[in-house]
């Protein structure tokens, strides 16, 4: 210690009194503070201490034997390396708990994802590889092909009647080059639930390439609709369109028809009309000349009054009917009459009148009830015809 006073408050002089007692001391790694700095180095060095007891024959101590190896270039080599391990722990702890946070992140998305696409209103499906195998397929989609979707198997093993159909080639096209298809309303085969029968069924569907991290495709994204009631509807209104425009043109026809009839009827009334005017403008000259003729008492006879009246009666009513026959070709272009206000009492009478020879021939009996009808606004060329 007087030798290297350096040591002194450093435990060193207890270990020396324990060993002169007879105790053998071992140190290892034990750091010892030097004065070195002349030296160019640390102060504080290690090493493997053994302190013995030096004896004599007797076995009288007499001293103490020490061997001290230096190790300090190992212990602070190891302790570099401890320091670096530890760093590396606590980054491989703090990438751990990133790796961690972004993978339940990850999580978090992905069920998110997978929540939408279950809750999407269109069928969607993921096919990988050249064989088009199915990874995902949501509810709507199994729903189209009756839950025959199985993931892990080709399409064409759960759908084989897709083989050699548009829908197929379609899909070859876009893994092969990376453009994306769009097909609107169009016809695809299905297998009936139950049966199998294949039907032609219609849907609205993009067919789009998946590239993976190096850029290449390994997959086809499938978003389909089924528009197959709106296609069927579509094609019923185009079939009543079609079928109405039929009706239309035949009732153009018929129009144009009855149009040539009313022509060719105004054209028989106003004939017929003219040529029933002369002959009863020549009985009505008649029935003056007879009233003119007949002697004043037998004019004054009650039958023969009455028979001259309703004879001229006849002749003036069968006037007004001619009158309305040819009133009867303008009606083409004067369709509505001038209303007025009629009693239908004197309507039915006027035309009972009209009949009176036909029902005295015929002993037919008219029973009339229109006392109680109201006066009503009407043409009277149309109620006179009805």
């Amino acid at each position: 210690i007087e030798a290297l006073p350096v040591l002194q408050g450093q435990g060193f002089d207890e270990v020396l009194k324990r060993v002169l007692q007879g105790a053998t001391v071992i140190f290892q790694e034990v750091p010892v503070t030097l004065d070195r700095a002349h030296l160019g180095q640390p102060n504080v060095g290690y090493y493997h201490v053994t302190y013995q007891p030096w004896r004599v024959t007797e076995g009288e101590i007499i001293g103490v034997i020490a061997v001290a190896v230096e190790i300090t270039t190992q212990v602070l080599a190891h302790q570099q390396l401890a320091q670096l391990n530890q760093e590396l722990e606590i980054r491989v702890q703090e990438r751990t708990q990133q790796a961690q946070v972004a993978q339940a992140e990850a999580e978090r998305q992905r069920t998110r994802l997978a929540q939408l696409i279950a809750d999407a209103p269109a069928a969607i499906c993921v096919l990988s590889g050249p064989d088009f195998v199915y990874e995902l397929a949501n509810p709507r989609y199994q729903a189209l092909f009756a839950n025959r979707i199985q993931v892990g198997r080709p399409l064409l093993v759960s759908v084989p009647e897709f083989a050699g159909q548009p829908v197929w080639y379609g899909l070859q096209q876009v893994y092969e080059t990376g453009h994306t298809h769009h097909a609107d309303s169009v016809p695809v085969p299905v297998a009936r639930p139950g049966d199998g029968v294949v039907e032609e069924r219609y849907f609205t569907y993009i067919e789009q390439a998946r590239y993976n991290e190096h850029g290449h495709i390994d997959g086809v994204y499938v978003f389909a609709y089924e528009v197959t009631d709106q296609v069927l509807a579509r094609q019923q209104v185009q079939q009543l369109n079609k079928e109405l425009t039929t009706a239309n043109q035949e009732l153009c026809d018929a129009n144009k028809q009855l149009t040539r009839t009313n022509i060719d009827l105004d054209n028989f009334i106003y004939t017929a009309s003219h040529d029933l005017k002369a002959p009863i403008t020549n009985i009505e000259g008649l029935l003056h000349l007879l009233k003119t003729a007949l002697p004043a008492a037998v004019r004054a006879d009650a039958l023969v009054a009455s028979v001259l009246t309703r004879m001229h009666g006849s002749v003036e009513r069968f006037t007004r009917t001619i009158a309305h026959l040819t009133d009867v070709t303008k009606l083409q272009t004067e369709f509505a009459q001038p209303p007025v206000l009629l009693l239908l009492a004197d309507v039915v009478e006027d035309v009972r009148q009209d009949l009176l020879p036909l029902l005295t021939e015929t002993n037919a009996q008219l029973d009339v009830a229109v006392d109680d009808c109201q006066p009503r606004v009407f043409s009277g060329k149309n109620l006179r015809s009805i």
